[in-house]
């Protein structure tokens, strides 16, 4: 790879189309992967890495002397570096660390204390703390030497804890003279490293503020969270949501080579199969019927694509305001009944024109009622379960896109299936079998 482009090359595209780059790495060796990632700068290896493979960028880092390894990790930004870290063994890991200056060991071993979905896992603990007492031009000198956009300085008392902030405007307009402490906002909004991130989007959102300062559980600030930052994290979350709803994986791409997207996938198919058996052993327990009247089985996959489209939907507006924080868990109810009047009202409307078309179709107005009554349940059954899978999953603690989308399609299966072949089942004499 690296032959062909020349290392200059290759450095400039790593930095100015860094995801062309990224995707090409995915598509080599390992080997040829880590070569390439060596001939760049450190800069540029930085701004590649978080994008590629994290068990390649974690071999990467792993091989670095620590002087170039410290340097990559200043220049990434402080969640990603963690994020390739944390796939190191325990004892590597803890060997990697130690060969770095101490205020970046202690920033990584900071961010690595908090569960993946805290305030504490996406803040940037490269915050710009200032005191009541320190020139406006000392913030500001504070701030450039920070080299990142900054938008508030945070004001903290001698040990450390929240007391204001100040934005970085009133700083640069500021009078000859003044001190930080005439130019702060107080009280200032902030939450507590492991609050969740739904607290964090729920304050944002009702705060109107740009920036959100995280404390220890005594007030003493250990970073910063700041709206586009957390807006990346959301949207990397809904992102992932997507990904994990059918059992694939997020560390994907989607030109990502042949064999990371077979080990990725391949599991969860197989969780897949067996869930389509189970729908499979319940068409068998009516296979008497279907043998009798052999038109449901053509009209079967109707039911069950009506009934999961349903399903879908309403699962996908569940887990919207689940990420959003519009429901909590405790919500169930509501949006459950809600969703079964929704799933039974378009229900109805779709049984219309499904008896209608299928009356038609075979000459047997007793079919076209059956089918009719069953795509009523199933709808109503299906948009109740796409509400409820990710919901329960959320309250047992549990990532609530966590393949919610493979248990969903067992249970509007299941249930429309049981629908439908259990009222033709009932009903078998009208419909001349």
């Amino acid at each position: 790879m690296t032959s062909s482009l020349g290392a200059a090359a290759l450095d400039l595209l790593a930095r100015t189309e860094t995801p062309a780059v990224a995707t090409q790495l995915t598509r080599v060796s390992d080997e040829l992967s880590l070569g390439a990632l060596s001939e760049i700068s450190s800069k540029s290896q930085a701004t590649v890495l978080p994008w590629i493979d994290p068990d390649v960028a974690a071999r990467f880092l792993e091989t670095m002397d620590h002087v170039a390894l410290g340097q990559v990790l200043r220049d990434m930004e402080p969640k990603d570096s963690v994020r390739i870290l944390a796939r190191l063994d325990a004892t590597v890991l803890g060997e990697r660390l130690q060969g770095l200056a101490e205020d970046l060991q202690r920033e990584i071993r900071l961010l690595l204390r908090y569960p993946k979905d805290s305030a504490g896992s996406i803040m940037d603990p490269r915050a710009v703390l200032v005191q009541r007492n320190d020139l406006a031009t000392t913030a500001l000198e504070k701030a450039r030497q920070r080299g990142r956009s900054v938008i508030d300085v945070l004001v903290v008392e001698a040990d450390g804890r929240l007391i204001g902030t100040a934005a970085i405007t009133a700083l640069a307009l500021a009078e000859p003279g003044a001190v930080v402490g005439s130019l702060m906002k107080t009280p200032a909004p902030s939450v507590e490293a492991m609050s969740p991130r739904e607290e964090v989007v729920e304050l944002f959102r009702h705060a109107g503020i740009a920036t959100l300062p995280v404390t220890h559980v005594d007030g003493t600030v250990l970073g910063v969270l700041r709206s586009d930052r957390l807006s990346e994290a959301v949207a990397e979350e809904a992102g992932n949501n997507l990904l994990t709803m059918v059992g694939a994986d997020p560390e994907e791409r989607a030109l990502s080579g042949v064999g990371l997207s077979v080990k990725k996938r391949l599991p969860w198919l197989g969780i897949n199969l067996l869930t389509a058996f189970l729908a499979s052993a319940v068409v068998g327990f009516f296979e008497g019927t279907i043998a009798r009247v052999s038109a449901l089985a053509v009209l079967l996959p109707i039911v069950a694509g009506q009934s999961g489209n349903t399903g879908a939907q309403a699962m996908a507006v569940a887990m919207r305001g689940l990420a959003v924080r519009e429901i909590l868990p405790r919500h169930w109810f509501r949006v459950m009944f809600k969703e079964i009047k929704v799933g039974i009202i378009n229900g109805v409307a779709v049984a219309i024109a499904t008896g209608l078309s299928v009356w038609w179709w075979s000459g047997e107005a007793a079919l076209g009622g059956v089918i009719s009554a069953a795509m009523v349940i199933a709808m109503g059954i299906a948009s109740a379960a796409g509400a409820l899978v990710p919901i329960g999953l959320s309250a047992i603690g549990r990532d609530p896109a966590q393949s919610s989308s493979i248990i969903l399609t067992t249970v509007t299966d299941v249930f429309g299936f049981l629908a439908f072949l259990g009222l033709a089942t009932l009903f078998i004499s009208a419909l001349g079998g």
